[in-house]
């Protein structure tokens, strides 16, 4: 019996089938049809775009290749097989884990094409963008419809403003069907290997809860941004990335410390936590609890001190992702400096007695070692 309302997309020959059944002719436009249609299977007989033999694990796995000559009722056993098949998970899924990436944007300018492209040029291609839009008032809405309807990668969702980053990105990642979870702001890019990095780091151990990366910070222009102050001044280097000079900051070791206080972890030190890139093991970081939807700023600092403290956090010492600087004075993170340091300060208090535990543990194991040596 045939499963009612199943979206089956047939590429070249086609059959009268009891489906909400499209036909594909062209292929220039292929996963165009794809976005839009959005088909639970996809059938092909008399030849294989090539193209879909390269296309992400999420749209292979609902497609079959049956012979033209196929009677219909194999036709629709072979269909009803296929969609039965990812109703819980596909047989091969863990080999092609999908990777969520996630955007909060409000009123984002001309950048979210940009920030797209650098996911189109993943050698990883297996992701899903969710993007929530916070009720913008200009063309961001328009313009994250016009890139699902190329893509079905895209997932673009709006909700009524809420004016708080926490209460958008906690939605953003409940969202998300992937295993392993990737920040990217609406207007910065991935460089193209981050996601299979990130994939792999969390695949090589899976008590990783958390990866970061380094970054490099870049102006409008193409002229670099750096810390000037003694902790940030010789962490960078040169790093070239498709033709371009970047300069890359080497983020510290989380677990690392510069002296005895609980105050001396860099863990404490960093005022946003590290900087992106920020992936999550989905599953752990909803056992954290997620994000905060009370925080307006320092979202991501109060998600980073639970992964340290709670869980296990690895930095890749190379460089995953550009941060683009707007201008010299109006990039919003510069603009609401007063609202996240004092926001940042009350987070500090909340947990000042979980890191000072966490410091202790940390001397009594170095002075273990020490004897022992």
């Amino acid at each position: 019996m045939p499963t009612a309302n199943v979206k089956v997309l047939f590429i070249g020959k086609t059959w009268d089938v009891p489906y909400d059944v499209k036909a594909c002719k062209q292929l220039n436009n292929l996963f165009s049809i794809i976005a839009i249609f959005q088909p639970q299977v996809i059938v092909t007989s008399e030849f294989i775009p090539a193209s879909l033999n390269v296309a992400p694990f999420e749209i292979r796995k609902k497609w079959i290749h049956v012979d033209p000559l196929v009677s219909k009722e194999d036709l629709i056993a072979a269909i009803e097989n296929c969609y039965s098949s990812n109703l819980w998970g596909h047989v091969l899924q863990d080999r092609h884990p999908l990777v969520s990436v996630y955007t909060s944007v409000y009123n984002t300018g001309d950048f979210l094409r940009d920030t797209y492209q650098s996911l189109r040029e993943q050698t990883y291609n297996n992701w899903e963008w969710v993007v929530v839009d916070d009720e913008s008032t200009d063309e961001t809405w328009e313009r994250l419809q016009a890139i699902a309807r190329e893509d079905i990668r895209v997932r673009p969702v709006r909700i009524k403003h809420s004016g708080s980053i926490g209460t958008v990105k906690d939605i953003a990642t409940r969202l998300a069907y992937g295993p392993y979870l990737v920040e990217l702001d609406h207007d910065d890019r991935l460089t193209d290997f981050a996601l299979e990095e990130i994939k792999n780091a969390f695949e090589a151990d899976p008590e990783v809860g958390m990866v970061y990366s380094n970054f490099a910070e870049f102006y409008a222009d193409g002229s670099p941004h750096r810390y000037e102050d003694a902790f940030w001044k010789d962490r960078y280097r040169e790093t070239v990335y498709h033709n371009r000079t970047y300069l890359e900051c080497r983020a510290p070791n989380v677990y690392d410390a510069f002296g005895p206080a609980f105050t001396d972890q860099f863990a404490w030190y960093l005022t946003v936590g590290p900087n992106h890139v920020r992936a999550y093991r989905a599953s752990e970081l909803r056992r954290l609890g997620g994000y905060s939807h009370n925080l307006p700023v320092a979202d991501d600092w109060d998600l980073f001190a639970r992964f340290y403290l709670y869980s296990k956090i690895r930095h890749l010492d190379k460089l995953l992702y550009l941060y683009r600087l707007l201008d010299r004075s109006g990039n919003t993170t510069f603009v609401r400096n007063k609202s996240i340091q004092d926001h940042l300060e009350l987070a500090r208090a909340h947990y000042s007695a979980a890191f000072i535990e966490a410091n202790e543990k940390r001397l009594r194991r170095e002075h273990a070692e020490e004897v022992l040596e």
